[in-house]
């Protein structure tokens, strides 16, 4: 009996490592002219596999068959990105650089620019918001400066579940809903 559970297993784990080994991953990046864009969406088309990319602009999609597919890569703010890809059983497919384009949205009237230094924070919070697997909430380096409070703890006060504490007439000690109030000082 032992010898037809350990012939068993031993045949499973074959089959399974024969499995994995036909099929195939795809690596890459995805940025705009300069900058990496972390939390761009990049979905196989034709399979169910799809990723988010880390805060360099980076992208692993493993577990691929054999064949030849393209990619679609989203993100706020800019066109989608398509990709044509050739996946190899058990090899790594490494995509090219993927560069997308800012839309550009002109009024007659208002022309709408950035200095570089924070650009497009505001997009990439909402990316990054839409796309956590959990509640967050995100607020822009850029958001926090167009509000009227005089520090950062009043600004954050305006997130949901969090109040804050005052000292001296100005908000010092933040307090997060359900933790305990010694865990804010």
């Amino acid at each position: 009996m032992k010898k037809i559970t350990f012939l068993a297993t031993l045949s499973f784990l074959f089959f399974s490592l024969t499995a994995l080994a036909q099929t195939g991953s795809v690596k890459g990046k995805v940025l705009d002219a300069k900058y990496p864009l972390p939390s761009a969406t990049v979905k196989v088309n034709g399979t169910q596999k799809n990723v988010i990319t880390d805060f360099d602009g980076n992208f692993t999609i493993t577990g691929i068959s054999p064949g030849s597919y393209s990619i679609t890569v989203g993100y706020l703010g800019y066109e989608q990105g398509n990709e044509k890809i050739m996946v190899e059983p058990g090899k790594v497919t490494i995509v090219p650089d993927v560069l997308l384009k800012p839309v550009s949205n002109t009024l007659n009237e208002v022309v709408i620019s950035s200095n570089g230094g924070n650009r497009l924070s505001e997009a990439r919070a909402l990316n990054i918001q839409k796309n956590a697997v959990n509640v967050l909430n995100v607020i822009a380096a850029d958001g926090i400066g167009k509000l009227p409070d005089r520090n950062a703890a009043e600004a954050v006060q305006r997130i949901p579940g969090v109040s804050i504490e005052r000292d001296q007439g100005e908000g010092r000690y933040l307090a997060v809903r359900g933790l305990p109030a010694e865990w804010g000082h």
